[in-house]
């Protein structure tokens, strides 16, 4: 099938569809395979209340569909008047299913009743849950749900008439039975079911039923019987099998006899079960296959529920017999058996059997003999605390026949021969920016709260939080959705700490060990041994989890075996084991882990744990330290990244407990980390706390943790932290210390940076050339090539970022090969080549990706799709634009400079009303009360925003350019500072200041300026015409040779001529 709407939407065999709209929507055509869906009726269909502009939320909603698809063989045509998805009903669930119905009631009209069970039985196999109950409150769906389910029970019906007609009678009652429940006044299945019930010998049964049926109808609706559930009534008083339309068993043809009938112990639930379509039909073809299959997972993830869904299920399906065995209740290993046979219904002693000595067989004898031929399945629920006992039981039950099934839940394996195991995961979580409601955790609590108070106030983002600090466990999602009766969602999010006092109080009718969430957790502590209780403890103080070695060096000590009780551990269900790499790590759920750290204090180890992991931390950041630069640094960067939440975890713990050398040594690894991935902010906090502490530290350490710390530290501007971090480094750099001439190398570029005097400069170089080491003369070389460019000097900026750029590549810098990468290119993008700016920037992305350096690699991509755009690849840069705005949406940088970029998209087609509503929207972003990512970008979205106005215009941007000319002074790039200097000369023009017009430009130009907007000729927009050339020719004469501090002072006196206005001078080293 290409496309799946019986059960959660999906696109081919398992493609998800991101986004209720746009599940919705493709579930819509699906509907319609190959026919035309007009947009008038889309628009009604889709939304209950109707957009404002509704062509555009439909072409919206259809370009993401056309995203998701990217991939499959399933496409959406858009043809006049709508769209139309170009598939044949053969591909789609539902429609196959009306085809296969047809094709079964032909076959039943001429007669070939098992070639209609078959084509039934093939379509209700399509079914993999509700269907369309994950798009939303599309208006469409509840109708359609409503047909499709009629359509199930027809397919059921016919399936079942095929069965009847062709003897295979056996498993039907129990269905029938379950569907006559689920639709009391349906007298079609009445009859099918007194037919079934005679044809399994049950014909006082089968009168019974009638009479049951006949009240209903009477007290329902005042009516008797009709025609046909009267004479089938006859035909049983009558004992006319020929009237009943019955076919005969043959023997051999592999329809099994009535089996005897035993009670059903399952309860249906009266809610359903959420978010597990995809884990039911994957256990169902295990149970296919495997006669044991044990489903694993934590307290609470629901592995009860859940295997009685799959029990359930198979009931309605097949009609099969199933069998509940209760294990919680039991304590001693002697109760397990005795507990099955009860279950399967089996006696000590044959009733029939009435002789004086009757025959008392053993009881793995009577469960052999109850099993043989048998086709059940029996769920063995809640095996863990018994699970010796339980293992030689079940092996008798999987080996009594080839057709039996056991569905075991367990916190940990039964080992026994032929086992599946199958962990049941927690709910699905969302990610931050996506439809909440969509992810079923979120969706429990919601379902769960309304049914608790139905007014109480959702906010779906606290509602998801809530959920991810609960870990998707359904049972503590259950119970914490209770509290909504007496506190609002809010409230709950904010005792979460408190999770085992708060979530308390669950049903009355759930187990005692579920009724509170400690009590599900101590259920399987009691269950460890010293050694994994020990373990279990000392993981806590592991946030992100630990690998092996990991474990061993913080768990370890005490003479504890942490291998062996690790693989304890993971058997109960305690630990989560993620593999990526070939590296297996152990996870502690946020809720265990809790629990972990409250066992730790009460066995006062925290002060022990506490310090093995500062010393873990400590080793493994001194280790990593010279492996950030060069051929190693990716690799280490991924060790870090695994690391990362346990490593700042133990910089916690070495601040706290004031233990400076290894708070210094791991902080000068993490920041230099943090650097790297562009994490400035991570850098300075962290820093300045380190930079606080004052006992004894090697000098090398110290001096690597400032220089890393004091480029961050003056991002936001210099401050009595960056002072003192500067006058700390410089007195050790100069004191004739012994440094590892590396360390010191790169503590006088640090100094070198914020110093510009010749002799400082000479200082600089003489340090590098003493450490002959290709990362810092590459590193050295960077600079330069930055300072070159902040001086208004593009060409020297160019060729000493290609000497860098070698100079990394040749070493196998990553990151200085990006950094370098994206300097050539944004001055290839200004004054040069736009496609070799384009492949400059992609290297920097790969480079970037390579480190996970997210932060840098997404703003070099927003970067790249606008270059694409000034060379002429709009479209391309709109769709990079589009896809980056739809990825991290809630980001106001990447909100920012996106919504910048297609602006300019716009005022390049010649479409002026988008190109300001882009600019505006940009704006917004850049005036956001926190909003992320250099202050270079507020300023383009300033000046941009001022320039489109101008080129509709409207000359009302004084505000624009007075914000975004501080923004640049504050940031100190230079030629950013041009960039808003060029903005006012033309305003400048444009209100008839000829002079002062001619003198910003020149000055902005002199810093090597992009401008914004100039170079777009268009009807639509007004021209933007250039100073009088003898005064600007004049200007720029003048300007040539002035030192590019004098020129920024020369823009400000014209800007803010009442200001005393200086910079930084340029951009410290990264």
């Amino acid at each position: 099938m290409q496309v799946c709407i019986l059960g959660p939407v999906r696109v081919g065999p398992a493609g998800v569809v991101p986004g209720a709209g746009v599940r919705a929507l493709l579930a819509r055509l699906a509907l319609a395979p190959g026919r035309v869906v007009g947009a008038e009726t889309l628009v009604d269909d889709l939304w209950t209340d109707r957009p404002a502009n509704a062509a555009n939320a439909v072409q919206a909603v259809v370009s993401r569909l056309r995203k998701a698809l990217n991939g499959h063989p399933v496409v959406v045509e858009a043809v006049a008047g709508g769209y139309r998805l170009a598939v044949g009903r053969e591909d789609i669930d539902a429609t196959a299913a009306e085809s296969l119905l047809a094709a079964a009631t032909a076959a039943l009209r001429a007669g070939d009743a098992p070639a209609a069970a078959t084509d039934a039985g093939r379509a209700l196999d399509l079914w993999r849950g509700e269907p369309l109950a994950d798009v939303g409150d599309a208006p469409f769906a509840a109708t359609e749900a409503t047909r499709l389910a009629t359509l199930r029970l027809d397919l059921r019906r016919t399936r079942v008439e095929a069965d009847l007609r062709r003897g295979a009678h056996a498993d039907l009652p129990a269905e029938l039975a379950a569907l006559a429940d689920d639709h009391p006044l349906d007298e079609a299945l009445l009859v099918q079911l007194m037919r079934a019930l005679v044809a399994t010998g049950r014909p006082a049964e089968a009168l019974a039923a009638y009479e049951a049926g006949r009240e209903r109808l009477a007290d329902a609706l005042g009516a008797d019987p009709g025609p046909q559930l009267r004479a089938v009534h006859l035909a049983v008083l009558n004992q006319d099998r020929s009237a009943l339309r019955l076919g005969t068993t043959a023997a051999g043809d592999g329809v099994r006899p009535a089996p005897t009938a035993t009670p059903l112990r399952l309860r249906r639930s009266a809610t359903p079960l959420l978010g597990r379509d995809d884990e039911l039909a994957a256990v169902e073809a295990l149970l296919g296959d495997a006669r044991l299959v044990t489903l694993l997972g934590p307290g609470g993830v629901g592995k009860t529920r859940f295997a009685t869904e799959v029990a359930l299920r198979r009931v309605d399906r097949t009609g099969r017999p199933v069998h509940l065995v209760e294990l919680a209740g039991l304590r001693a290993a002697e109760d397990v058996l005795p507990a099955v046979l009860t279950a399967l219904g089996v006696r000590e002693v044959s009733l029939i059997d009435r002789s004086a000595h009757p025959v008392v067989r053993s009881p793995v004898e009577r469960l052999r003999e109850a099993l043989a031929d048998s086709d059940a399945l029996l769920v063995v629920d809640n095996c863990e605390h018994l699970v010796e006992a339980v293992a030689p039981v079940v092996h008798e039950m999987v080996t009594a026949s080839a057709e039996v099934r056991v569905l075991a839940t367990s916190r940990t394996p039964l080992a026994v021969d032929g086992e599946v195991v199958h962990p049941l995961p927690a709910l699905a979580l969302p990610p931050d920016g996506v439809d909440q409601l969509g992810y079923p955790a979120v969706r429990l609590f919601h379902d769960r709260a309304r049914a608790a108070r139905p007014a109480v106030l959702l906010d779906p983002a606290v509602v998801a939080d809530v959920c991810r600090h609960l870990d998707g466990l359904p049972l503590a999602i259950e119970l914490a959705a209770a509290k909504v009766r007496s506190m609002s969602v809010e409230q709950i999010a904010a005792r979460l700490d408190d999770r085992f006092g708060l979530l308390v109080d669950g049903p009355r009718t759930a187990p005692e060990r579920h009724r509170t969430l400690l009590a599900v957790v101590r259920w399987s502590w009691e269950l460890l041994d010293k050694g994994e209780q020990a373990v279990l403890r000392r993981l806590s103080v592991l946030p992100g989890g630990a690998d092996a070695a990991t474990a061993a060096a913080v768990c370890g000590y005490d003479g504890v075996l942490v291998d062996p009780a690790l693989a304890g551990l993971v058997d109960q269900s305690l630990l989560v084991v993620d593999e990526s790499g070939g590296v297996v790590r152990f996870r502690l759920l946020e809720t265990v882990r809790e629990f972990a750290d409250a066992e730790l204090l009460a066995a006062g180890e925290r002060a022990a744990a506490t310090d093995a992991l500062v010393a873990w931390a400590a080793e493994l950041t001194a280790e990593a330290r010279p492996h950030l630069r060069g051929p190693g640094q990716v690799t280490w960067a991924g060790t870090l990244a695994r690391e990362h939440d346990n490593l700042v975890a133990g910089l916690r713990a070495a601040i706290d407990g004031a233990d400076s050398q290894a708070a210094y040594t791991i902080a000068a690894t993490m920041c230099w980390y943090w650097a790297v991935q562009g994490l400035h902010s991570e850098v300075s906090a962290w820093a300045a706390q380190v930079l606080e502490l004052t006992g004894p530290v090697d000098d090398d350490t110290v001096v690597v943790l400032c220089s890393v710390a004091i480029p961050n530290l003056l991002i936001h501007g210099a401050d009595r932290n960056s002072g003192a971090t500067m006058l700390r480094l410089r007195r050790i750099v100069s004191s004739g210390r012994v440094l590892d001439p590396v360390v010191r190398a790169l503590g006088e570029m640090i100094l070198g940076a914020m110093n510009p005097r010749p002799e400082r400069q000479e200082r600089v170089r003489a340090a590098v050339a003493a450490a002959d080491d290709p990362w810092i003369e590459s590193a050295l070389t960077l600079f330069d090539s930055f300072t070159a460019d902040n001086d208004g000097r593009p060409e020297d900026s160019r060729r000493l970022g290609r000497t860098a750029f070698e100079g990394f590549s040749e070493i196998g810098d990553q990151w200085g090969v990006g950094m370098a990468a994206m300097t050539l290119g944004m001055n290839e993008a200004v004054s040069g080549d736009g496609s070799v700016a384009v492949g400059l920037l992609d290297q920097a992305v790969r480079s970037f990706e390579a480190l996970g350096a997210r932060m840098d690699g997404r703003q070099v991509e927003l970067l790249r799709a606008i270059v694409r755009i000034r060379a002429g690849d709009v479209a391309r840069g709109v769709t990079e634009l589009t896809e980056l705005l739809d990825a991290y949406p809630g980001d106001s940088g990447v909100v920012t400079l996106a919504e910048s970029g297609l602006g300019e998209a716009a005022a390049r087609m010649g479409d002026p009303v988008a190109m300001l509503s882009h600019y505006e929207d940009a704006v917004a972003a850049a005036r956001a009360p926190e909003p992320t990512g250099p202050l270079q970008l507020r300023v383009v979205a300033l000046a941009g925003a001022a320039m489109a106005r101008l080129r509709t215009g409207d000359e009302d941007v004084d505000d624009l350019l007075d914000d975004a000319f501080g923004f640049a002074i504050a940031d100190g790039d230079r030629p950013v500072i041009g960039l808003v200097a060029v903005a006012y000369g033309r305003i400048a023009q444009a209100r008839g200041d000829a002079t002062r017009a001619a003198r910003l430009i020149a000055l902005g130009r002199r810093l090597s300026a992009i401008e914004l907007l100039g170079d777009i000729t268009h009807p639509a927009l007004a021209e933007l015409p250039e100073p009088d050339e003898r005064l600007l020719g004049a200007e720029r004469d003048r300007v040539r040779d002035l030192t590019a501090p004098a020129v920024v002072r020369e823009i400000a006196a014209l800007v803010r001529p009442d200001e005393d206005i200086r910079t930084s001078g340029g951009r410290p080293a990264p």
